[in-house]
């Protein structure tokens, strides 16, 4: 396991690492302690996803998950690719199994995906360009999109990841695979977990502002360019 980032346990709380997992660490005189239940489980309403609809995508197919969209169950089979566009989303349950495909349309920009119910998440993240571009895309991605989990579920995130996890009730697994993973963003949970072969990089949850447009250039370089009266 690697973090780069700072890492904030609560009060009376220990650190343990499994297996050939390393631990190096600081501890900072001015040690932030936090109560869970005062500072952050406030913050989630309470909400039932306002749907019977499914999103069921197999065999290859491909479908949007848009800004105000409600679904009951969300699940995306191998060869299949579930684009996001930027919003704000409600999903009760979600499964998505290997060797499918997640695409953000509009990555860096405000995407919140409010989730009532159980998770696996085995996706991988679609990305351009060669390896030193897609690191950059992914931590903008990372920038822009936000799992917010109002239930107290365990949720079990062993695909790419970019972005930040909400669950101040719940319990959250990183990186649990063979194979060794790299993950973007923040996260936040009653109990966490973190595998050997992760490495963690620290990036805040801090989307464009709605009039800045993100261009790709043949350089494989982005460009950000303002609109004075929006898009």
């Amino acid at each position: 396991m690697y973090v780069d980032g700072l890492s904030y346990r609560q009060k009376d709380t220990l650190v343990n690492k499994q297996g050939a997992a390393r631990l190096k660490y600081s501890v900072y005189p001015s040690e932030r302690s936090w109560n869970l239940d005062e500072e952050y489980a406030k913050e989630l309403p309470n909400y039932a996803v306002d749907s019977f609809d499914d999103k069921i995508l197999s065999n290859g197919k491909c479908d949007t998950l848009r800004d105000g969209d409600s679904i009951r169950f969300l699940k995306v089979e191998s060869n299949s690719t579930l684009y996001i566009d930027k919003g704000e989303m409600f999903v009760g349950d979600v499964q998505l199994e290997s060797g499918s495909t997640i695409a953000f349309l509009n990555s860096g920009y405000s995407t919140i995906l409010h989730l009532n119910g159980s998770v696996i998440w085995r996706s991988s993240i679609k990305v351009f360009g060669d390896s030193a571009q897609a690191i950059q895309e992914r931590k903008q991605i990372a920038k822009g999109f936000k799992i917010i989990q109002h239930q107290g579920v365990t949720m079990n995130i062993e695909g790419d990841w970019s972005g930040t996890i909400f669950s101040p009730n719940g319990n959250l697994i990183l990186c649990q695979a063979s194979v060794s993973k790299t993950i973007y963003g923040r996260f936040l949970a009653n109990y966490i977990s973190v595998h050997q072969n992760a490495r963690v990089y620290s990036v805040a949850y801090n989307p464009l502002p709605e009039n800045q447009v993100l261009v790709y250039t043949q350089n494989k370089t982005y460009l950000n360019l303002f609109c004075q009266n929006g898009i």
